[in-house]
This record gives structure tokens, C-alpha cells and sequence, in this order.
């Protein structure tokens, strides 16, 4: 009877299990890798052999498994056993584990919009494609009426991290209302003078290079319409070289950035050096081992900066001519002064609070000084989103700052009318008619006055590729210190590309932009269309300064704000 209950129990299991009374697959632990089956040795005389089960159930249990550990690693590959040596089971050995980036070497913001969302500031239209082509049109500065006709080569290379543009921009004098209006012949043609007279005048023909871009790990860019902020714009903040429309300066930018140190530094133009600057930057974290990176001192940044116009106009020279003072120009149109240096220095600690894959938050401690005059202390924080991934479809920029300074100490001393100013600091309360000092010699003025607490606002926001929107407030307890900026554009595409620039600065009041009726504002905007796959119509149109050469001393404004504009056809071809 138990042997008759032995072998009901046994079909049950083979029935139940298919034949495999080992463990239950999820119980199991992962089995070894079998070895080759040793040939059997013929069995001894006499000897009866494994017990059977008779020959109904002549189908044998399944040997029990011996539980072996699950390891993490893959296995090595078995090696085939020779048929002529003893088998010998297989060793199970890890391989070398695949290194994975550490948390503190991966960058979670690879595919983040950095920099700058538009070109605040800009003063021309650049192409995002290579091309050749021809502009031929008509133009006017001031009184002056001129046809115009430029070459124009735009190449990128190495997947536009190289950017190259050559132009050559001929200008040629059709009329001149002002001698029209001596009873003199208006008319001639000959290429305008004030635009090859001057060896800086030769170097707009490298019309742009760049290699790199911003915030990466190497940057150079030459050319005359971007503008230059310094770090957090303590000292240098869209500084623009080329207001005057009588001369052109190539502007030169290198950045360098390693694990430890980097550096931004500028030369506002490279035929005539003059104003000046550069920031030294450490991140003491990259002093330190790996294993302490991820510490919050890896999120710290400290700087040195400086900035410079190493011959500043201090008061400018005068000239008697027919029984009257005038201001003294040479002979190409530029302003003879008595000159002395202005420096700035400054020191700077920023911390990145938050660093995602969309969001990146630091606020920065700001420490200014210009030698021989005043100081001021800057706390801001600098907010930028990117929206959407591989990439990014949407982004955003928020700074806001809290300024106190000393009445000597002008926040953003070097900014977009800087080239203006410098030579007369021209205010809302400035008179229309009699003496304006230098920017320089008005700062002298300001020296024991009482501190000033102020303020400076600035959003950005992009649809990456589309368009790109930025508006800047600040103002201080200075009088006339409200100032305004203003920035549209549509990104180089290949049918439409447009841009808006507009900077209001000493005022009184944020009301009635675009009025145009003081020399406080400039204003560019331009507009290329594309109408035919190999012609196009461009338009551009400013409102920014020229020498005025007749302009009486302690009487006269040296600048004029003059308005401008061009419109031409562009034959091409885009690539």
C-alpha cells in the first residue's frame, strides 16, 4: 500500500511539474551553467544499478539543484571542454564593471540655453547661413544722400562653431543738402571720405569672426555691431563702440573657461586700443578631489575685474577760427581733449543655488570701485529657465539688483553710450545750448555727495528660434538716473529676420519712449526680407551720432543725434 501510495504521489508531481521536481522557477535561484556530461563508467559486474521506478515510470526525477548565488555581474563564456580531458565545471567570474559618470560629473544641464536669449544692444542683422551676395541701394546720413553697394560673404564651418564675414561696404556721395544750402553744387560722386580715412576704417572688411560661442570653454569674436557686458555688468554692461557714424571700430571679446579658472576680457577697438577690460574668475572647488565636489562650495564662483579708458577725455580742446571758440577736431573727424585714465576694479562672489535641467538660480555680491573716486556694492540674482527638452523650445531670464554707491560712482560706468558720453555727459537736464562736461570731469563734479540707493530690473524671454523679447528698467536716488532699454527680434531664418534696439539713459521720467526729442536715446532697428530664392530687400534705419565739426566751445554740442536709414536689394545665393 505505500509503495502503491509512493507512486500516485509521484505521477502527481510529474504531472504537475512536467517532469522537473525542482524548485519552482520563481523561488529559484538562477542556476550555474552547466557543465559538459562526463561519459558514464560501465558498470561494475554485479553491481544493479540506480533504482527505477519500473517500466511505467521509466522516466527519471530530475536531480535537485543546488541553490547558487545570483550575481550582478554577466558570466564568462564557457570554454568548450575537450572530448579527450576530464570536465571540469566552469568558474563564474565577474567582469570589470562599465564606470559610470558620477553624479557630480554629469552635467544635468547639457541641453540648457545658456547666454544671452537676444542680442540687446545690436546695431546690424546677422546671417545664420552661409551665403554670398551683392547689396546695392540708396542711403542717408543726415544731409547726406548716397548710393551703396557691398559684397558680402558669410561662412560658417565645423558646424558653425567657426563663423566668418567679409564685406566690403562702398559708399559713394550722390548729394549734400548742406552745401546745397550754401549756393554750393550739391551734387557729386565720389566715395564718401570719413569711411576710408582711417586705419580702423580698413579692418570692417572682417566684418565678423567667431570660434566658439559664450559660456563654453573657448571664445573669440571680432567684429563691429555686437555689444560687450562684463561678468554681471558691474563695471561694463553693453558697452557698444560704434554710435558714431563717421567711424568703425572692430571690437575684439576672448573668453576662456577650465574647471578651475576662467576669464572674459575685450578691447573695444583694435586699431586704437582705448577702453578696456577683463575678468579673472576661480572655482575653488576645482582645487579639490572629486570626492568633495558635490558640497556646496562646488557652486561658487569668486572674480576680479577691471575696466578702462586709459586715455579719457577730461575736458575737451578749443580752437579760435574767424573771432569765435570752436571745438577742436583732426582731420578725420575726431575730438582733440586733454585726456586722463579712468579705471574701475572690482570683486565678485556668485553662488549657484539651483542647477536642474531647466532651472538655474545664483545670486552674486558685487564690489566696485573706480580709483581716485567713489565705490558701490551690488546684490543680485540671476534667474533663467529652459522649457522642453533636445533640445529646449522656450526659454526665460530674470535679474533683478539692489545698488547703493557713492555720488562718484556711476553703476555700469562703461555702457551703451559710453563713446558718446565720454566726451560730453549729455542728461535730461543738460542744456540745450551751453557748456556739457565730460563724463569724467561730471563725475569730479559729484565728489561729497550723498549716497545713492538704486535699482535695476531686467527680463528675457525666447521662443528658441522664433523670437526673442527683453526689456530693462533701473533708477536710483541720483537725479536724472532712470534709464530704459528696450530689445525685439526675429532670429536669422532664411524668409524674415528683424531686430529692434532702443536705449533711453538720465533721464528724469520712464514716460514717452521713442520721442526722440533729447540726445539721451539711440535707437536701431532693421529688417531683411526674403522675396525670391536669390533676392532679398533689407532695410535698416538709426538714430545715432556724428562729429558735428562747426560746434562752437562752452555753446554747441560736439555730437549731433542724427537719424539714418538704408534700404537696398541683395542679390545672393543662401547655402
Amino acid at each position: 500500500m505505500n509503495r502503491l501510495r509512493l507512486r500516485v504521489l509521484a505521477f502527481l508531481l510529474l504531472a504537475l511539474t512536467g517532469g522537473n521536481l525542482t524548485t519552482p522557477v520563481a523561488a529559484q535561484p538562477r542556476p550555474a551553467p552547466e557543465a559538459p556530461e562526463a561519459p558514464e563508467a560501465p558498470a561494475a559486474p554485479g553491481d544493479p544499478g540506480p533504482p527505477s521506478l519500473g517500466p511505467r515510470y521509466s522516466r527519471p526525477l530530475a536531480a535537485p539543484v543546488s541553490p547558487v548565488p545570483v550575481s550582478r555581474f554577466p558570466s564568462a563564456p564557457a570554454a568548450v571542454a575537450d572530448p579527450g580531458e576530464p570536465s571540469v565545471p566552469p568558474v563564474l567570474r565577474p567582469t570589470p564593471a562599465i564606470e559610470l559618470p558620477s553624479q557630480s560629473e554629469v552635467d544635468p544641464q547639457a541641453g540648457f540655453i545658456k547666454g544671452d536669449l537676444a542680442r540687446v544692444g545690436a546695431i546690424e542683422l546677422r546671417s545664420d547661413f552661409d551665403r554670398v551676395a551683392l547689396h546695392a541701394g540708396v542711403q542717408r546720413i543726415g544731409r547726406e544722400w548716397l548710393l551703396t553697394a557691398t559684397p558680402r560673404l558669410d561662412l560658417k564651418f565645423l558646424e558653425k562653431y567657426v563663423r566668418l564675414g567679409l564685406a566690403v561696404p562702398l559708399r559713394t556721395l550722390l548729394l549734400d543738402e548742406a552745401a546745397a544750402d550754401l549756393d554750393r553744387s550739391g551734387y557729386r560722386v565720389k566715395l564718401r571720405q570719413e569711411d576710408w580715412d582711417e586705419p580702423g576704417d580698413y579692418l570692417k572688411v572682417l566684418h565678423q569672426l567667431t570660434i566658439g560661442s559664450k559660456e563654453e570653454e573657448f571664445f573669440l569674436g571680432l567684429g563691429q555691431g555686437q555689444p560687450v557686458t562684463l561678468g554681471h555688468g558691474t563695471l561694463v554692461r553693453r558697452y557698444s563702440s560704434n554710435l558714431d557714424l563717421d567711424h568703425t571700430r572692430t571690437t575684439v571679446e576672448l573668453d576662456l573657461y577650465d574647471r578651475v579658472l576662467g576669464m572674459e576680457a575685450f578691447i573695444g577697438d583694435l586699431a586704437s586700443p582705448s577702453v578696456v577690460g577683463a575678468l579673472l574668475f576661480i572655482k575653488p572647488d576645482g582645487l579639490l578631489s572629486p570626492s568633495l565636489t558635490d558640497r556646496p562650495l562646488k557652486r561658487l564662483s569668486l572674480g576680479l575685474s577691471l575696466a578702462s579708458d586709459v586715455s579719457a577725455p577730461l575736458a575737451l580742446s578749443s580752437v579760435s577760427r574767424d573771432g569765435a571758440e570752436y571745438l577742436a577736431v583732426d582731420e578725420t573727424g575726431n575730438p582733440l581733449f586733454r585726456e586722463q585714465a579712468v579705471t574701475g576694479l572690482g570683486v565678485d562672489a556668485e553662488l549657484k543655488l539651483v542647477r536642474t535641467a531647466h532651472v538655474d538660480l545664483k545670486p552674486y555680491l558685487d564690489h566696485s570701485w573706480l580709483l581716485n573716486h567713489g565705490s558701490g556694492t551690488t546684490l543680485g540674482a540671476l534667474a533663467r529657465f529652459s522649457v522642453g527638452s533636445s533640445p529646449p523650445f522656450q526659454a526665460w531670464r530674470l535679474r533683478g539688483e539692489l545698488r547703493t554707491f557713492e555720488a562718484d560712482f556711476l553703476p555700469g560706468y562703461f555702457d551703451a553710450l559710453y563713446e558718446f558720453q565720454r566726451y560730453q555727459y549729455v542728461t535730461g537736464q543738460s542744456p540745450r545750448q551751453g557748456f556739457v562736461p565730460t563724463k569724467l570731469a561730471w563725475l569730479q563734479e559729484q565728489v561729497g555727495g550723498a549716497r545713492r540707493f538704486g535699482y535695476y530690473v531686467e527680463a528675457s524671454w525666447a521662443l528658441v528660434g522664433w523670437v526673442a523679447l527683453s526689456a530693462a528698467l533701473e533708477d536710483s536716488t541720483a537725479p536724472f538716473a532712470k534709464g530704459l532699454t528696450l530689445h525685439a527680434e526675429i532670429p536669422a531664418n532664411r524668409f524674415l529676420t528683424l531686430f529692434l534696439t532702443y536705449h533711453r539713459r538720465g533721464e528724469d521720467s520712464f514716460a514717452v519712449p521713442f520721442d526722440f526729442e533729447e540726445d539721451t536715446e539711440i535707437f536701431f532697428w532693421a529688417v531683411r526680407l526674403k522675396i525670391l530664392p536669390i533676392l532679398a530687400i533689407n532695410y535698416r534705419s538709426q538714430r545715432a551720432f556724428a562729429v558735428n565739426r562747426f560746434a562752437q566751445a562752452n555753446l554747441d554740442r560736439l555730437y549731433d543725434n542724427v537719424f539714418h536709414f538704408a534700404v537696398d536689394l541683395e542679390l545672393g545665393y543662401e547655402f
